[in-house]
């Protein structure tokens, strides 16, 4: 769970200072590099070695219509709360991390670089705060009953929220 602040922290910081440097479309050069690295490296990964009684069940199995799996899993209660929260807690999310430099760019005259180092902080450094201490108190509520830890993540939203309106207005963006 740690690698998407992770990532978003790291990206955001170096493609600010590298656009502060060297432009934007030095940024995007540099962000490319480990997407092929990784195609490289993913690339040189060997097929796993097979039985055959493994090899028979997945030729049985390609017999079956694409959407298969997906019904299989969706008829599971749980596993469609978890997709439907999952795509819409992600909706938000994405929409947040997405517009953040242009907004502050926008409403609180940040340059890109400003903005996307910002940005990176604030969600990526943030995200990696909240994820650790929230595992820690999810991992204490865990004795105050089987609810403990849903109710725990719905206080942390019904906490987080006015945070992040107070924070979108705020005139501390400007520097």
């Amino acid at each position: 769970m740690l690698g998407l602040p992770i990532g978003i922290l790291l990206s955001s910081v170096l493609s600010g200072l590298v656009a502060r440097s060297y432009g934007w479309r030095m940024a995007f050069l540099v962000a490319t590099v480990p997407g092929l690295i990784l195609a490289v490296l993913i690339a040189r990964v060997p097929d796993p070695h097979r039985t055959q009684a493994q090899a028979a069940r997945i030729k049985a199995g390609s017999s079956k219509s694409v959407l298969a799996p997906f019904i299989e899993l969706w008829i599971i209660p749980t596993m469609r709360w978890i997709v439907i929260s999952g795509a819409l807690h992600n909706f938000t999310a994405y929409a947040v991390n997405a517009f953040m430099p242009a907004y502050l760019m926008r409403y609180h005259g940040m340059s890109l670089a400003t903005s996307s180092i910002a940005s990176g902080v604030t969600l990526g450094a943030v995200g990696v705060v909240s994820l650790v201490v929230g595992g820690i108190l999810a991992d204490r509520a865990r004795a105050g009953g089987a609810h403990a830890r849903l109710q725990l993540g719905g206080l942390a939203f019904m906490l987080s929220t006015p945070c992040v309106l107070v924070a979108a207005s705020s005139r501390c963006w400007q520097g």
